[in-house]
């Protein structure tokens, strides 16, 4: 009985112990950290007016921010996606142009073509802001 008692006692520990060590355990469903991406028009003055689109999404319009000089996340008319962590095809329209752009998005920070994407403050440092090119 006693050595019934301890098995199961030390089965109850092992297991409660076991998120903790990590060693022979399910650490049980990962966690979708997800990207926030804002995307805005720039400072341009074209009567023409741009979209994007991420993935084969429909195109949306990209608005013109006021103050789009001083961009941030918070940023009232940004159009933002939370997107996971990955790979993503960006597909900006401007005017009448279509230019494909592949955007990497990690914990480290996002790159577009290879280049470094500098981080926004928001969502602990997982965003970052696109400005069509």
């Amino acid at each position: 009985m006693i050595k019934a008692f301890s098995v199961i006692l030390g089965s109850c520990v092992l297991l409660s112990s076991c998120h903790k060590i990590m060693i022979g355990c399910d650490p049980g469903p990962k966690i979708d950290q997800k990207f926030d991406i804002g995307v805005y028009r720039g400072p341009d003055m074209r009567a023409e007016q741009d979209y994007i689109s991420i993935d084969g999404s429909p195109k949306v319009a990209i608005a013109t921010p006021e103050g789009s000089a001083n961009v941030s996340c918070s940023t009232l008319g940004l159009l933002h996606y939370s997107l996971s962590l990955g790979t993503h095809t960006v597909t900006m329209y401007i005017g009448a142009n279509a230019t494909q752009y592949n955007l990497v998005l990690s914990a480290g920070g996002a790159t577009l073509n290879g280049t470094a994407l500098p981080s926004q403050s928001c969502n602990n440092g997982l965003s970052a802001l696109l400005e069509d090119i």
